[in-house]
C-alpha cells in the first residue's frame, strides 16, 4: 500500500503538476474557460430537459419555446464541448 502511494505521488509530479512547453498559459486558460462554459451550458440543459420531463410549471416547459430554447442549449453545449476536444489535440 505504502509503495502504491509512493508510485502515485510520482507519477502525479512527473505528469500533473509539470507545465506542458508546448502551450502557453493564455492558450490553456482559454481552453479551460471553454470546458467551463459547455459544462455549465450542458447542465442547465439537462436542468431544463428534466423540469420538461417531471411537468414542473407545465406552462413555462410544455410551451414549443421553451422546448426549442432547451434543444439550442444542449446543441450548442454539445459543440462547444466537442471544440473544447478539439482544441486539446
Amino acid at each position: 500500500m505504502l509503495f502504491d502511494m509512493r508510485r502515485l505521488k510520482t507519477i502525479e509530479k512527473d505528469f500533473v503538476l509539470k507545465p506542458n512547453p508546448y502551450v502557453t498559459e493564455e492558450k490553456s486558460n482559454s481552453i479551460i474557460w471553454k470546458l467551463a462554459v459547455g459544462e455549465l451550458s450542458a447542465v442547465s440543459a439537462v436542468l431544463c430537459l428534466s423540469l420538461t420531463f417531471f411537468k414542473i410549471k407545465p406552462s413555462i416547459t410544455l410551451a414549443n419555446s421553451f422546448r426549442n430554447f432547451t434543444y439550442f442549449q444542449g446543441l450548442s453545449s454539445i459543440g462547444i464541448l466537442y471544440y473544447h476536444l478539439y482544441e486539446l489535440n
